[in-house]
């Protein structure tokens, strides 16, 4: 039965209204307070979770009703067998417990229906204004913790606090900037992606005041991922950076090669800046180090034999915590993962249950490194991928697979044939959902916990799907000559 034009005009008035902003900009505020160590077990969380979840239902009911303007987005069909090898895996696993599991049950539903899923009848450019509020709120809110941390780097402050009875950590302590963060790593990697950002911004608006605040914007995140000292962030900073500059660079029209050796330029020039961002942190905290240990000599009184001697309190304001990792460089990961592995061979098929990690092993494998160790019991492996293993099991970990191989054939066969006027917001996208998949090699993140991380990669790799969808739907199936003169002729 077709509709009227009066009942499409209603429904397009409706879509608009349910768009979903509103609940985003929420949600993501919800992530953030999460991830603040002087907001996270206080009262003020209740605000944005209640907030989320009374807009996602009311979001959630509505795209039921809509349900054929969502269900076309490429690839959903992963995400709902995802979620049901979940329900499996927490139906099999009922006597190690199942309300943790149930409640991540929610922010699941919501990155794969609210944020990744998009409206097929909206056009590309309604998303693309939602990204520019959205990546704003963001690196407002990102600025603002980097520079509360970096007051807290210059007072050499730190402190710990209770909430709820879990201890949070904060300020420069044990020789590495936590600042706001409960979790330096965490605060890394989402500096790395909005790095990402407010390079595009920088590039995109002409305004010059905005341009300054840009540029400040990325020393202050600069900062604190350097003194964060995690190497998570780093590594998520640098791959995100090198196929950034090699995305921009493809497309540069002053490289005037044949597009063979153009590929191998811009995968050259992308491996130095790589390396010089993997190098500059090194000399910045070396130069730091020098500076805090010159001001204490100089302001110590020589002994009698005329030497001068730093005291614990000037060591305390010392950068670098190699005593850490200098016997392990992986800082136990590595035997954490393993402990995964052996958690995921008891039970191969649809896993333990990600919630019911600790009670399993306990109940389990007693030996097993992830309760048995000397800093105690780990929440989970440090490792987004292999929680997924241990935690679904094989049926949970293939579908994960099929997902990302599909989303990143789909993407790859199609970004170097985005129209110009688009291709920089394009290869931004790209740029921070690499940088938040990467990170998920060494933190628990994307897939069962809310975060700013996991709110930039389903929204952003949603923003994706969608405009490859409505705009090449066909893959890229190489150049012939006519063709690549005209993408040579391409400017950034």
């Amino acid at each position: 039965m077709e509709l009227t034009n009066h009942q499409n005009t209603i429904w397009a008035k409706m879509d608009k209204i349910f768009f979903g902003t509103p609940f985003k900009i929420i949600y993501l505020i919800y992530g953030f307070f999460a991830y603040f160590n002087v907001t996270f077990g206080t009262g003020w969380m209740k605000v944005p979770v209640w907030g989320s979840v009374a807009l996602g239902v009311i979001l959630i009911i509505y795209r039921l009703i809509r349900i054929p303007n969502y269900i076309k987005t490429k690839r959903i069909w992963l995400l709902i067998a995802f979620l049901i090898s979940y329900v499996i895996s927490i139906a099999v696993n009922l006597d190690y417990g199942y309300a943790e599991a149930v409640k991540a049950l929610v922010w699941m539903g919501f990155h794969y229906f609210l944020l990744y899923a998009c409206d097929v009848t909206q056009e590309p450019d309604a998303y693309k204004k939602e990204f520019y509020i959205m990546a704003n709120i963001y690196l407002f809110i990102l600025f603002a913790a980097a520079v509360v941390s970096f007051v807290f780097l210059c007072m050499n402050y730190s402190y710990i606090l209770v909430h709820s009875g879990s201890q949070v950590i904060g300020g420069f302590t044990w020789g590495r900037l936590w600042g706001i963060f409960t979790d330096p790593n965490y605060g890394s990697v989402f500096c790395s992606a909005g790095i990402i950002l407010s390079i595009y911004f920088f590039n995109i608006w002409k305004n010059v005041f905005l341009r300054i605040c840009y540029c400040i914007n990325i020393l202050m995140l600069s900062i604190y991922l350097i003194f964060s000292d995690s190497r998570t962030g780093l590594v998520s900073v640098i791959l995100a950076l090198g196929f950034y500059v090699y995305a921009l660079l493809i497309r540069w029209d002053k490289l005037k090669l044949k597009m063979v050796w153009k590929q191998v330029c811009c995968i050259l020039i992308a491996i130095v800046v790589m390396v010089g961002v993997f190098f500059l942190p090194k000399g910045v905290t070396k130069a730091y180090n020098a500076i805090i240990l010159h001001i204490a000599a100089s302001q110590q009184i020589p002994d009698e034999n005329n030497q001068t001697i730093i005291d614990d309190t000037v060591k305390e304001k010392k950068f670098g915590r190699e005593q850490d990792i200098e016997d392990d460089f992986t800082n136990q990961r590595f035997d954490l993962w393993m402990s995964g592995i052996e958690i995921f061979s008891t039970r191969p098929i649809l896993g333990v249950s990600f919630f019911n990690l600790i009670p399993y092993a306990t109940a389990n494998l007693p030996d097993t490194f992830m309760i048995n160790n000397d800093f105690g019991e780990h929440g989970n492996l440090h490792n987004a991928y292999l929680n997924i293993l241990a935690g679904q099991g094989i049926v949970g970990f293939t579908i994960s697979v099929l997902f990302s191989a599909a989303v990143i054939i789909y993407v790859f066969r199609r970004f170097l044939r985005v129209d110009q006027k688009d291709y920089h917001y394009i290869i931004t996208l790209m740029g921070a959902v690499l940088a938040c998949g990467v990170s998920a090699m060494f933190v628990s993140d994307i897939f069962y916990i809310h975060s700013p991380n996991s709110y930039i990669f389903w929204s952003f790799l949603g923003y994706l799907m969608h405009y490859f969808r409505h705009n090449i739907p066909l893959p890229f199936k190489g150049f012939n000559k006519k063709q690549e003169k005209e993408l040579c002729q391409k400017s950034v």
